[in-house]
């Protein structure tokens, strides 16, 4: 479920998009969305699941312009892409979002998406950019395919024995952590991944919001395995993260890592 931070208006709109084989889970995510503070605008007929009044001359064809005006009215789409499906048609409405200055938001984080992802890191970090630079792409690169609360960069500071904030994208953030404080901190001294389905309930939790429930942190680390820096990504919801998601994330802390230090 995606975080309703990243849209300012206090109601944001949002149409739901997807397969309509999926009736069950457009219901449900239009109900906890609904609980969040959306509001949701989704699909009126289900041809996949039983409603055949879509067979109907001419109405397939209505049905899919009129999705793209309920596009319009939105100010974010919300695919619905179980195990990763995501059908011609709402490929075309995703292209049309996104061509519109729609924000985007998935289901499912999947393969796909991520290496989409991976690919756009590769294309913008570059050994000729600076190193503020990269990691500031990177995190809006994150921040815009997943719309996550808090998404950015921490380096180490050796001298001060501290992690400094760098780049990031989200609400304004702790400046220092000490080494093996809170999640990013503990990552900086495991020198490995790190993932907190409930902050609550991880011991020595540097609380920056209250407003953050889960968390995931991943080190950049040198070809000496000594940890240069974090990638720290929090989420209002509980249970956000995953281990396809640390996988990805510590290939585009591989990217950091090779091409910067």
């Amino acid at each position: 479920m995606i975080d309703i931070e990243t849209i300012p208006n206090k109601y944001p709109v949002i149409t739901l998009c997807g397969s309509t084989r999926f009736k069950d889970e457009f219901y449900r995510v239009q109900k906890e969305l609904t609980l969040k503070g959306w509001i949701v605008i989704s699909v009126g007929l289900f041809g996949h699941s039983g409603d055949t009044e879509v067979l109907n001359d001419g109405v397939k064809e209505m049905l899919d312009d009129m999705h793209k005006r309920k596009i319009d009215l939105a100010q974010a789409i919300y695919v619905i892409n179980v195990g990763g499906y995501v059908g011609s048609s709402t490929r075309s409405e995703i292209a049309y979002a996104r061509a519109h200055g729609k924000k985007v938001f998935f289901l499912e984080r999947s393969d796909e998406m991520w290496e989409e992802v991976i690919g756009r890191v590769r294309g913008i970090v570059s050994a000729d950019s600076s190193l503020v630079a990269d990691m500031a792409n990177v995190s809006a690169i994150l921040h815009d395919a997943f719309g996550w609360w808090w998404t950015g960069f921490y380096t180490v500071d050796k001298t001060r024995n501290e992690l400094i904030l760098g780049p990031f994208q989200g609400p304004v953030a702790c400046t220092n952590i000490g080494f093996g404080k809170g999640v990013c901190g503990t990552c900086w001294a495991r020198r490995e991944s790190v993932i907190v389905p409930d902050v609550e309930k991880f011991p020595g939790h540097i609380a920056c919001s209250s407003l953050s429930k889960s968390e995931i942190v991943v080190p950049i680390l040198s070809a000496s395995n000594d940890c240069l820096g974090v990638i720290d990504i929090d989420s209002t919801n509980l249970n956000e993260f995953s281990d396809r998601d640390r996988q990805y994330l510590e290939q585009i802390a591989a990217i950091v890592a090779v091409l910067k230090y």
